[in-house]
């Protein structure tokens, strides 16, 4: 986030073209993408979405779904959220309610 408002001041300080700050924009976005894929840790239990999707098998807005009705473990801090691997396989052999 920081280097995103010393990008923006540099962006008002100096002028620049539109297809520079095109530029600009869609490398913050890759960079953005590319670090919320790819968890700093990768050895940890710890995973994004993206992995709990993977773990699930579910999609994205079914895993939103489940954290919304808190049918699933996550954890959340700074608005975004986590999940432990060893969690969510607990959660996966958990028998439903069906008794299933």
């Amino acid at each position: 986030m920081n280097e995103l408002r010393e990008l923006l001041k540099a962006v008002i300080i100096e002028v620049m073209s539109s297809d520079e700050i095109k530029q600009l924009i869609a490398e913050s976005l890759k960079q953005a993408m590319w670090d919320a894929n790819n968890p700093p840790y990768p050895d940890m239990d710890l995973c994004l979405i993206n992995g709990a999707m993977e773990l699930t098998g579910r999609a994205r807005q079914t895993i939103y779904q489940h954290v919304h009705n808190k049918e699933i473990p996550y954890h959340k801090k700074g608005g975004r959220l986590y999940f432990l691997r060893s969690e969510l396989k607990e959660w996966i052999l958990k028998p439903s309610k069906c008794g299933q």
